[in-house]
């Protein structure tokens, strides 16, 4: 096929193919005019290729793993290139974290502002709401049907961070108010060693969930 029934049937322009072309991802044949001709296994090919793009490699490891790929565009363990899956797989975790510190932090500076226009005890009163909303979910997901299992985790998960997230200000902002001047720092510090104590000791006496006997739903299907 030529390169205008390429990209129609792959769905990318012409410009991209032949920019996988000269990255070697995919090859053709010249015409006695002139003219690339591929094959129709180079429609599959692109598909992998845009998959294995979309999943964060860059094209010089494309080259390497496209041979291990399978039809859904699955990756094989092929020897000579899981090096190269690891050192990228390190990069996007880094690129993960990174997006996600600078997530907390717009969504901290958000939170701010909203605070500030407001009194610190209206805030911790919404806070400790929101928080006791969210440990009313976690006491329910015991005896929720397997389905809604995940959905009430991920409610009870958001009500808790975002009253940590504004309870954090106005408690540290009381703390100093409220404490006498020359005895400021000495009750700081024993604010802060508090919630170090309690964050180090509050697992240990937590006892072992019961086991949950409807099955978790999971978007992977089961090993055969």
């Amino acid at each position: 096929m030529l390169i205008g029934e390429l990209s129609r049937r792959a769905g990318v322009s012409e410009r991209l193919l032949r920019y996988y072309e000269r990255m070697e991802l995919i090859h053709s044949e010249r015409r006695a005019n002139g003219y690339r001709e591929y094959d129709d296994q180079t429609v599959e090919t692109v598909r992998r290729i845009r998959a294995l793009l979309a999943a964060g490699l860059p094209t010089r490891i494309i080259r390497q793993v496209l041979p291990c790929t399978s039809d859904e565009a699955t990756l094989r363990p092929c020897p000579g290139v899981l090096t190269s899956l690891r050192d990228q797989l390190s990069v996007l975790d880094q690129r993960a974290a990174d997006l996600e510190t600078a997530r907390r932090l717009l969504l901290q500076t958000l939170a701010s502002r909203w605070i500030e226009a407001r009194r610190p005890v209206t805030v911790l009163v919404l806070s400790l709401l929101l928080n006791a909303a969210a440990f009313v979910v976690f006491g329910t997901l015991l005896v929720l049907p397997g389905w809604a299992v995940i959905a009430g985790l991920l409610i009870a998960m958001v009500l808790y961070t975002v009253a940590e997230m504004l309870s954090s200000p106005p408690t540290s902002e009381l703390s100093v108010v409220m404490a006498p001047e020359h005895l400021r720092g000495r009750y700081l510090g024993v604010y802060q060693l508090s919630w170090s104590i309690g964050g180090a000791v509050a697992p240990a006496p937590a006892p072992a969930p019961p086991p949950i006997s409807t099955p978790i739903p999971t978007p992977f299907p089961p090993p055969t």
